[in-house]
């Protein structure tokens, strides 16, 4: 996951980074997205990157609220 300044029509900045100890292999679905919540419950994390587990294939782009 990364963590940095929202914005999701400007991806990828400079000022942005992976927070590691937040990334985790879940089931799709309901854990999915409640291991989202929980990671924008960290401190300095704006938005969460989901990638497939098996292809490592860019899957979602989730912002709070």
């Amino acid at each position: 996951m990364r963590s940095g300044r929202a914005n999701p029509q400007d991806p990828g900045r400079a000022d942005e980074r992976i927070v590691y100890g937040t990334g985790k292999v879940v089931a799709t679905g309901a854990a999915q997205m409640d291991h989202a919540e929980w990671a924008l419950g960290w401190p300095g994390v704006a938005f969460v990157d989901v990638r497939s587990a098996r292809n490592n294939c860019f899957q979602a782009h989730i912002l709070p609220g």
